[in-house]
């Protein structure tokens, strides 16, 4: 599936057993719609799971039928990326949107169609600022250095998935234990052209103690890298394939730093996926300063995080209201594309802090459930007393989170 452009400005947050996608055509760049809240989707496109007991022969039916082109599968959950030739070639959004509906409940109708879900795109959730280099205050901000004495996460692995990884910058390269680009089916994913994935990757695992360049909160862990997408946007066929691949290599903990309105059912699935096979996962709450929900960090077993400055105040930015604990996210200073660095804010930079904090914890043999408890039990409380639509449960703090 070649990488697909952005036509739309949308404001909206950039914040399991083996899955193989086997390619049944070469997709074209398709436009993006918006669903009715604005959430933007892969035009003339469905994502559709089956039930387990639907034969090869009734799907074949079904996607006939519907006069679709099967563009992808994905073998678990049993699960086809299906394009509408019909619909794309519509040039009106609103006469595309329609036909797509009406598609969509045919399916929902078929027998053995468990769910039909749109292609949404989701978005890098992260502000650029101007690279220089400076103070890393994140990492005191929520105690990491003290958590070092006690556990550094040898043995964890942090599962990536986002834009990719400069798989080359020293303070990343002897980190990667596995990668893979699911969106051209590739065994590389270093093509992290604008660097979020590889600020991120930073953020969790970059090289520690080696007196050059930064220091990560989860010194000892390994990087699992997907690419499912660019700085452009990430769609759910590719981050859904990025999820079950990572959960396969063994992670113990999977960072998404991205989001959208978009509720899609295939992700969800996704998700509870990885947590009931031990997988804690982490996600930006998102950067439009909006109570809305952002998914996938609004599903029940994602840990959602708000960012924070300097002052432990609130990032201007950040989403509220289905938010679990807060992270810095503004001002984080991490590895950048060309073996340099950068300074980015978002809630994608806070969200690799709790993920990599995921992993300094699965180092002392917790189950995610207990990681989970562990993170937002020792959080430092903030805003209103308890937890509160702002914060969460509050600030991490790395220190009491492993020593408690």
């Amino acid at each position: 599936m070649q990488a697909r452009v952005l036509t739309v400005a949308v404001a909206i947050a950039f914040v399991l057993v083996w899955l193989s996608p086997d390619a049944k055509g070469a997709t074209t760049t398709p436009k993006v719609d918006e669903d009715r809240q604005g959430a933007p989707y892969a035009a003339g496109e469905l994502l559709v799971t089956y039930e387990p007991g639907a034969s090869e022969q009734h799907i074949d039916a079904v996607v006939e039928e519907s006069e679709a082109r099967v563009e992808e599968e994905i073998s678990t959950p049993g699960a086809q990326l299906l394009s509408f030739p019909a619909v794309k070639h519509e040039r009106s959004e609103h006469a595309r949107e329609k036909k797509l509906q009406r598609a969509r409940e045919a399916l929902r109708r078929e027998p053995g169609v468990k769910h039909v879900d749109y292609n949404y795109l989701r978005l890098p959730d992260y502000t650029p600022n101007d690279p220089e280099f400076g103070s890393q205050w994140d990492l005191d901000a929520i105690g990491a250095p003290d958590a070092w004495d006690k556990t550094v996460g040898v043995g964890s692995r942090v599962a990536v998935v986002d834009t990719g990884i400069d798989g080359d910058h020293p303070e990343l390269e002897s980190k990667i234990v596995s990668q893979k680009d699911v969106v051209d089916n590739d065994v590389v994913a270093q093509d992290d052209v604008r660097g979020h994935g590889t600020h991120v990757a930073g953020t969790v695992g970059a090289v520690t103690n080696n007196g050059v360049g930064v220091a990560a909160v989860c010194p000892a862990c390994k990087l699992l890298v997907a690419k499912s997408g660019d700085s452009r946007g990430l769609y759910d066929y590719d981050i859904v394939q990025g999820i079950y691949w990572s959960v396969n290599n063994r992670a113990k903990a999977i960072n998404l730093s991205l989001g959208s309105r978009g509720n899609s059912r295939i992700l969800e699935h996704a998700v509870d996926y990885a947590w009931d096979h031990g997988v804690v996962v982490v996600a930006a709450a998102g950067n439009e300063n909006t109570s809305k929900p952002s998914y996938p960090a609004a599903y029940r077993n994602v840990i959602s995080v708000a960012a924070t400055d300097q002052l432990n105040k609130r990032a201007t930015f950040s989403n509220f209201g289905k938010v679990d604990v807060a992270a810095p996210g503004v001002e984080i200073l991490s590895t950048a594309p060309g073996g340099g660095y950068s300074i980015k804010q978002g809630t994608s930079m806070a969200s690799p802090h709790v993920a990599a904090l995921a992993g300094l914890l699965a180092a002392q043999d917790l189950s995610a459930p207990e990681i989970r408890r562990r993170i937002q039990r020792t959080a430092s409380d903030l805003g209103p007393e308890g937890k509160d639509k702002y914060f969460g449960w509050g600030l991490i703090d790395a220190n009491k989170a492993v020593r408690r």
